[in-house]
């Protein structure tokens, strides 16, 4: 008796023999395309208060399948940066309280559709009120992604300082 064959009761001989080993191979089921977003957020390295500048915030989908669904980013908006705008190419955004940090921004995107593989871009627009070092963190969420442990990210520090000019040099 093969470890392999199924043996029917009651049925003998050459029908018995022809039913012996004839029930396929084992089969693998596939694993499904499942997405896996990740951000990243870079702003410049340095600011000047009162002037606007941008943060740029990439979603990355490094899974198997295309995203699905909505997408949602929240943003942790530090004390002395104060949100302008943020959103395009169907995303939007909107505080979820008053604009000065510290504040919450969430922009939404309904349908992004982002590839394995691929990544979508949009800016966040703020102005410094001080000086000192200003960084954001962001979440992202939804798209039809499970694996929740690689979601976060944390801007690079943005140093914002009145700067000094070098002004004119004159012999006296």
């Amino acid at each position: 008796n093969s470890a392999n064959s199924i043996y029917l009761s009651g049925v003998s001989g050459a029908l018995s023999d022809s039913y012996k080993d004839n029930y396929g191979t084992a089969t693998v089921c596939p694993t499904p395309p499942v997405s896996d977003l990740t951000t990243s957020i870079s702003g410049p390295s340095t600011g000047t208060p009162s002037t606007p500048f941008v943060y740029t915030v990439t979603v990355n989908n490094v899974g198997s399948g295309a995203s699905t669904g909505s997408v949602s980013e929240s943003f942790s908006i530090p004390t002395g940066l104060t949100f302008n705008s943020g959103g395009g190419s169907g995303w939007s955004c909107s505080p979820t309280g008053p604009v000065a940090g510290p504040t919450t921004i969430v922009c939404t995107n309904s349908s992004p559709n982002i590839p394995a593989s691929g990544s979508v871009s949009f800016p966040l627009n703020v102005t410094p009120t001080t000086t000192g070092g200003i960084a954001i963190s962001g979440i992202v969420s939804g798209g039809g992604e499970t694996n929740t442990s690689n979601n976060s990210a944390t801007s690079n520090t943005t140093t914002v300082g009145c700067g000094i000019s070098a002004g004119v040099l004159s012999k006296l």
